[in-house]
């Protein structure tokens, strides 16, 4: 099964998280913004023509020393990572139910 299914498949068995998509995507864009930038102060994202690259990988925290709720949010932002990257944006668009 392809990640871009995966996430269409989630979509489908989580109708409430899809519909209330739209209005927490607009409400974390400042909350974005500002991740972004200090990505690229941080040398961790550099920008191009094409958009944003990582220019390292990011250490993965340690739920020894991070704590269990930082690992699991990282988990769950790897794996929406990996059903973006493998989804066209018009289609993750349409998915989610956001216009660009």
């Amino acid at each position: 099964m392809s990640a871009r299914r995966w996430l269409a498949g989630w979509l489908a068995d989580n109708p409430i998280q899809r519909a209330s998509y739209p209005h927490r995507a607009a409400s974390l864009t400042d909350y974005t913004r500002a991740s972004q930038r200090f990505g690229v102060r941080h040398n961790v994202l550099t920008v191009h023509s094409s958009g944003l690259a990582v220019t390292r990988q990011p250490r993965r925290p340690n739920a020894n020393s991070h704590g269990a709720e930082l690992v699991d949010c990282t988990r769950a932002a790897a794996l929406v990572g990996r059903w973006l990257a493998a989804t066209s944006p018009a289609t993750a668009f349409a998915l989610l139910g956001v216009r660009p």
